[in-house]
């Protein structure tokens, strides 16, 4: 699947975008634009607004009266907020106003519209969520924020960790957060290598539970990293036996299944994974890009000793 690959793109932008409001937060000169920029929530509903109002103005019926409606609405509700709880129902009211008059271009109409791009096994808020945001990709949506139904992934940072990783293993820095939901920030690193040996995502996490430990070695060895999704097979080889490091361990998979749902097996060379948080548990977005898993896509929650949990898993229709 192609448009997997365009992940670390997408990355960069959410990370740009998750801080950043719909103008340029350097020159924010009023109380409102500066509290806008100091709340993340805040900004994110300001981001989103804009481009929801931007789709608004180009089939409004009467593009003059939606600008003094847009002018009234920044004047009167969100100019006289003086904190960010006021903010966030200031803009959540407008954005409902707006998508709900926006016609065909509205994110309730384009939903309906990829409604049915994916067929669900689990009705949950989660599953429903992350439901709302494969059809809104599929779509090429350019209004659905993943964030507006509580999904936030994790983006690339720039900062280096301070002890070093073993020359053999190729990545970036994903990001530092509890990755296995163990209540231990951990630090986690990705390696994409679309059309090479590996097709897919492959993660290494340093747990945080030792980094003390860590800190006093000059090298990580790879028995100190966990590598997946190559960790997440029943018999869990040791990560310098899990690809790309080596080749041993081709046929590692994860098995994900839930009641009257299809056995799944992503394979550890042929999948894409997109760590993210919902309701402030991590989980991981699985993509299968082999001909076994082609057109699946899983939600599942890591937990401690690399062991999960399975939650939701899509088909899609055209597959």
């Amino acid at each position: 699947m192609k448009k997997f690959h365009l992940f670390t793109l997408l990355l960069v932008a959410y990370a740009q975008l998750s801080c950043a409001a719909s103008f340029d937060c350097n020159k924010a000169g009023t109380p409102t634009e500066k509290l806008i920029c100091s709340d993340k929530n805040v900004s994110a509903l300001d981001t989103q607004l804009g481009k929801i109002y931007k789709a608004a103005s180009e089939t409004a019926p009467d593009k003059d009266a939606l600008k003094i409606q847009q002018r009234d609405w920044l004047k009167k509700k969100r100019n006289v907020c003086v904190d960010a709880d006021c903010l966030a129902q200031a803009y959540q009211v407008r954005i409902s106003e707006l998508t709900a008059s926006a016609g065909e271009h509205s994110v309730n109409a384009i939903e309906a519209k990829s409604s049915n791009y994916f067929k669900s096994y689990e009705r949950s808020p989660l599953c429903e969520a992350t439901l709302s945001y494969l059809n809104s990709w599929v779509a090429g949506s350019s209004i659905f924020e993943s964030e507006s139904v509580g999904i936030n992934f994790f983006s690339e940072h720039q900062s280096s960790p301070i002890y070093k990783l073993p020359k053999r293993i190729l990545g970036s820095s994903l990001g530092s957060f509890d990755f296995d939901n163990d209540g231990v920030v951990d630090d986690v690193f990705q390696y994409q290598n679309a059309g090479s040996y590996i097709y897919g995502t492959i993660i290494y996490v340093v747990d945080g539970k030792n980094k003390e430990k860590y800190l006093e070695q000059t090298t990580l060895t790879l028995d100190d990293i966990h590598t997946y999704p190559c960790a997440l097979d029943k018999a869990q080889p040791k990560s310098k036996n899990c690809p790309p490091v080596s080749q041993d361990n081709d046929g590692a998979t994860v098995e994900v299944y839930l009641t009257n749902s299809p056995k799944v097996s992503f394979s550890a060379r042929y999948t894409g994974i997109q760590p993210f948080s919902y309701s402030g548990v991590t989980y991981l977005l699985l993509s299968g890009e082999n001909i076994d898993a082609k057109g699946y896509w899983a939600v599942i929650q890591p937990t401690s000793k690399s062991t999960f949990k399975s939650v939701c898993i899509f088909k899609k229709n055209d597959v």
